[in-house]
């Protein structure tokens, strides 16, 4: 195996690990924060500062403290809500971003990232405004947009110029060097490293310096590699990796950090002397990399520990010595697994490196290693293990491109939730298509190739091998894809189940003082004769009793999503109790110039049902009818049922076609009010819905009644439906069954059927409006749903 190849893909790797080492500007500054001295003065703060202080804690706890991080962001931005301090709420969101980057949720990061700089946009310039353009240039990278990281990267630079952070400036110039050379833009990349260098030679910063001629070094080395025949890059690597490596051992700095930057800068300055020079013992090159195996043997350098032993092995295989160059590989990769669950097991500290981007470097190593044992056992005529590694680097580079795909796809959906940018999700569906379809061919292509050089038996043996591979790797596939959708399901329940908890909390704390208030008004009320004070305290008491009323059904609808609200029902004459119920509403009727009647097929029909809440049910319905019904309108209530499914009706009380039967009972209240447009008719019934229009008002209310409604007909084992037409009005039609085989038996009071009927005949002599229709009338209800 040549060593340039070699060298090209440890430089590719090398790449990729600078990317992520760079001295970024919020690592450097959250370096330099005193957390023990924030902590113990923190009981003393108040306002803003104590806002500052805890975003601060929170930032620096990130990597090594993602619980406590994301509680004191949270913290900071309660308090922050609450003072209406914008940089706080900024500053606590973007605290939330990083720590979901490192948690490996782009999504939910980016989106943070995007709400803090909206705010940040808003406020006066501050150095946190770079930190966030810094950890969405880190994110883009991530994702492969490295156009997006390098407008981000310029950005950070006119924020800092601003600032006077010149340190700061430089920082960014050296990720923006970083982006280039990924690119393969070279040039660009010495470019602003020598602006970066230029600056760092008047404004002094020690890491900053060394990362600034390592990535120099690296720029030059990589020049190499794609000129073939010249040795003036290789020496210009040399001088820089040289300098970087004085400045190294004059530093005594020991952190994760300073550690992956000398391995760097050795490892670099091992390759360069290596293919600038003939690879004897007097090759310095030879000294350098001895010095990187022992860091490696010696230090947990997490990640790196493939690099150095693929580079002593390419020497080995051009030695002809191929043997000990696999024993080398495989020695790399048994380290590296070690180091990297030891890692994820402590969570040791490793500066900006989140475990996945360690475990994303692991693979891209990983796979490089397996290309090269492939090779190597491919030279040594042992096919069985060729085969086994390049099956390996396939289903790690699968591995690699489904993670890459995962990260933009993050990106790109938070991105477009932000901006409606979803022709970019359907050109990478297609793109991923293309791709696929690419890589499948070239797994045929390979295969078939290989095919050639083996006899027949081998080649059914790894025919049938390759569609056991690819059999497994559609069930982890879709095993993989299961776990994702029930962790997403998971999140939404926990969700919803917050959104209940806020609700009927908040609707507790409400009702107290609400009570209060009403008690001191009832009696103020009764004490004063002043008409004028009179209407105005009437109005006060039926706006407070609206919002108890409301609260009261908030409560409900928690009540009845919790399982906490339960039936308690007996015999009931639905006829006399719904009339009572209807006539309440006759003064209001007379009040708007409301025609309001009442119909019933049947003098009685017994109903097991609970009054209480038969009555919230009946109540919301007739006052959703009256609001929404003009003056001059007309508001029906008509009651009916079903005793045999073998009767047929011919008459007036109409109820929603449905395919089941069995006796039943029907409440229809009828307007002839504005209607509903037919796109608004599924999701009337959703809790917090409004149908409104913006030429009306017909979006008043809380879009909670509805809902409740629902709920509480479900409860009795009913059905609630709705039949609309705009301009002339609705229908809302409840379906209740008779009898009680449907009910439970906890769900059952004992009943005094003599006691309701005496009450409905004290109920039929009171003075009413309504007139009721001679019996008996019809309806028609062989379609209803009953059940």
């Amino acid at each position: 195996m040549k060593l340039k190849s070699v060298l090209s893909v440890i430089i590719f790797l090398m790449t990729f690990l600078s990317s992520f080492q760079t001295y970024g500007q919020m690592i450097r500054d959250l370096r330099l924060i005193n957390v023990d001295s924030l902590s113990q003065v923190m009981h003393e703060l108040e306002g803003t500062p104590k806002v500052d202080a805890l975003n601060k804690i929170s930032l620096f706890l990130t990597v090594n403290n993602p619980d406590s991080s994301i509680k004191l962001a949270e913290e900071a931005m309660a308090l922050s809500e609450i003072m209406g301090y914008q940089k706080g709420i900024a500053d606590a969101y973007l605290s939330l971003a990083r720590n979901f980057k490192f948690l490996d949720s782009l999504k939910i990061s980016f989106g943070y990232l995007l709400e803090a700089i909206r705010i940040y946009e808003e406020i006066p310039l501050c150095k946190e405004m770079g930190y966030a353009m810094e950890v969405l240039s880190n994110i883009n990278f991530g994702a492969g947009r490295i156009d997006k990281t390098i407008q981000y990267d310029k950005r950070r630079i006119r924020i800092n110029d601003e600032l006077g952070d010149f340190v700061g400036t430089a920082i960014s110039m050296q990720e923006m060097a970083v982006a280039f050379r990924w690119k393969n833009e070279l040039d660009s990349a010495n470019y602003y490293a020598l602006k970066a260098q230029a600056i760092l030679k008047d404004h002094p910063d020690t890491l900053s310096l060394i990362n600034n001629y390592g990535i120099l070094q690296s720029s030059e080395l990589r020049k190499g590699d794609t000129d073939p025949g010249s040795h003036e890059h290789y020496r210009k690597s040399i001088e820089w990796g040289e300098k970087a490596y004085a400045l190294i051992k004059r530093t005594s700095v020991t952190n994760p950090f300073y550690l992956w930057l000398r391995h760097d800068i050795l490892n670099d300055l091992a390759e360069a002397y290596l293919e600038n020079e003939p690879i004897d013992s007097a090759n310095p090159g030879l000294r350098y990399l001895y010095s990187v195996k022992e860091m490696i043997d010696t230090v947990e350098i997490i990640g790196l520990e493939m690099t150095t032993y693929s580079l002593l092995a390419s020497i080995k295989s051009r030695e002809g010595d191929h043997k000990d160059a696999i024993q080398l590989y495989l020695k790399g990769l048994e380290i590296a697994e070690e180091r990297m669950t030891s890692y994820l097991d402590s969570h040791i500290d490793m500066g900006a490196m989140s475990p996945y981007y360690l475990k994303y470097l692991n693979l891209s190593a990983k796979m490089m290693v397996y290309d090269s044992l492939y090779n190597l056992y491919m030279k040594l005529g042992d096919f069985e293990n060729a085969l086994e590694y390049y099956r390996l680097k396939e289903n790690t580079f699968q591995e690699i491109s489904n993670q890459e795909k995962r990260k933009l796809i993050a990106v790109l959906e938070a991105e477009s939730e932000s901006e409606r940018t979803q022709n970019q999700l359907s050109l990478l569906a297609r793109e991923n298509e293309l791709k696929d379809m690419r890589i499948n061919r070239s797994k045929i292509l390979t295969y078939g190739l290989g095919g050639l050089l083996l006899i027949l038996l081998l080649v059914t043996i790894l025919f049938i091998r390759q569609r056991r591979i690819k059999t497994a790797l559609k069930e982890q596939k879709l095993q993989h894809d299961l776990e994702i959708k029930e962790v997403e399901s998971n999140k939404l329940k926990e969700l919803d189940k917050m959104k209940s908890r806020f609700f009927a909390n908040i609707s507790h704390e409400f009702r107290t003082p609400l009570t209060l208030i009403l008690g001191p008004l009832e009696k103020f009320r009764s004490k004063t004769n002043d008409p004028g004070s009179q209407a105005d305290l009437n109005i006060m008491q039926r706006n407070a009793r609206r919002l108890q009323n409301l609260i009261n059904q908030l409560l409900n609808l928690s009540k009845l999503e919790s399982g906490k609200m339960k039936l308690s029902v007996k015999e009931e004459d639905i006829v006399s109790l719904s009339k009572e119920y209807v006539q309440s509403f006759e003064s209001l009727a007379k009040k708007k110039n409301i025609a309001l009647e009442f119909k019933a097929t049947e003098e009685n029909i017994p109903v097991y049902l609970d009054k209480d809440k038969y009555e919230k049910i009946l109540y919301n319905l007739i006052s959703n009818a009256f609001k929404f019904t003009e003056d001059g309108g007309r508001v029906e209530v008509e009651i009916c049922s079903r005793q045999s499914d073998a009767v047929e009706y011919t008459a007036d009380c109409e109820l929603p076609t449905a395919n089941s039967a069995g006796p039943c009972a029907g409440i229809k209240i009828s307007d002839t009010g504005r209607g509903i447009p037919p796109q608004k008719l599924p999701h009337i019934f959703d809790r917090f819905y409004q149908a409104d229009e913006k030429d009306s008002n017909i979006g008043e209310g809380t879009g909670i009644g509805l809902a409740l409604t629902k709920e509480l007909v479900e409860l009795h084992h009913g059905k609630i439906s709705v039949d609309s037409q705009t301009g002339k009005g609705s229908s809302f039609t409840v379906i209740l069954p008779l009898g009680k085989e449907h009910l439970k038996e906890e769900e059952i009071e004992s009943n005094n059927l003599e006691a309701s009927l005496n009450r409905k005949s004290k109920i039929d002599h009171r003075p009413s409006t309504i007139e009721n229709p001679p019996k008996p009338a019809t309806c028609n209800l062989q379609l209803a749903t009953c059940n």
